[in-house]
């Protein structure tokens, strides 16, 4: 396996050592990198999706990070697994974004949403009401065996489910839901204890509105015209603080809690 460096292009925008001085005393700075791969047809999209990661990056003091998109012979998709797991040996935090999402807010940093003991947080996007499954185009870690683990155990497990889900679908199984839609939890995991359920409004998908949205589940031609059309619109950064947007986060907001996944799991699924 080539070194990080051949996957790795920064843009500098916020230069943050690992480590300084304070009173004599050694300070830890936590080091953050924002992850992204787009090749091919979704070159385009990606170009897009960067207008808005860099201002982000910027914001909060992410290093950008944008892969080749090596997946060691896999489905390019398993690129993201590649790419976290080695940059987790050089930063602190990392998050991921597909490159068909859009920031239309980036005025929080969603590595504060992650509750401290966690190593991971994703998003449980609701598609209906009987349907409720993690999706990982919007994925943040924390380096640490917890998120190493995770990372290999999604890389070498082996369930099947719905054809073309790739690693989203292994995170599903080992996560504890169904592979095959509806997507539901139905059972407790390991891995389940430390991971952040985050509110959907980071991982939102067609009309929700929501500070990531992801342009999932469309050609790509449509994929980038409603893209473009909402950068050209103005409406990023207009969600902020919307009382649209703070009304979903209160009545939407996933609770990461035994309690919830014993009532869910009870209830098939309802919510």
């Amino acid at each position: 396996m080539e070194s990080i460096e051949d996957h790795r292009h920064i843009y500098n925008y916020v230069r943050v050592g690992t480590r300084g001085e304070m009173g004599g005393t050694k300070v830890h700075r936590v080091t953050k990198v924002l992850v992204t791969v787009g090749t091919g047809p979704m070159l385009p999209v990606l170009d897009l999706a960067l207008r808005t990661f860099r201002p982000y990056a910027e914001r909060h003091g992410y290093d950008l990070v944008i892969g080749s998109g090596d997946a060691n012979g896999r489905e390019p998709a398993w690129a993201k697994v590649v790419l976290l797991r080695r940059l987790l040996a050089v930063y602190d935090e990392a998050l991921w974004l597909d490159s068909d999402i859009l920031i239309l807010d980036g005025s929080k940093d969603i590595a504060d949403s992650v509750p401290a003991g966690h190593f991971q947080g994703l998003v449980e996007q609701a598609v209906s009401e009987k349907e409720h499954g993690i999706n990982t185009g919007v994925w943040f870690l924390r380096a640490g065996p917890a998120s190493t683990g995770f990372l290999d155990a999604v890389w070498d497990h082996d369930a099947t489910g719905e054809p073309g889900m790739w690693e989203n679908l292994q995170a599903l199984d080992l996560l504890g839901y169904t592979t095959v839609r509806p997507y539901r939890p139905i059972r407790q995991t390991e891995w389940l204890t430390g991971t952040a359920l985050l509110d959907p409004t980071w991982n939102a998908i067609g009309g929700i509105p929501g500070r990531f949205r992801h342009y999932s589940a469309m050609s790509n031609a449509y994929r980038r015209r409603v893209m473009g059309r909402d950068l050209a619109s103005g409406r990023i950064e207009r969600l902020v603080r919307s009382a649209e947007l703070a009304a979903y986060e209160r009545t939407r907001h996933r609770r990461n809690t035994d309690r919830y996944f014993d009532r869910r799991i009870a209830g098939d699924g309802e919510p």
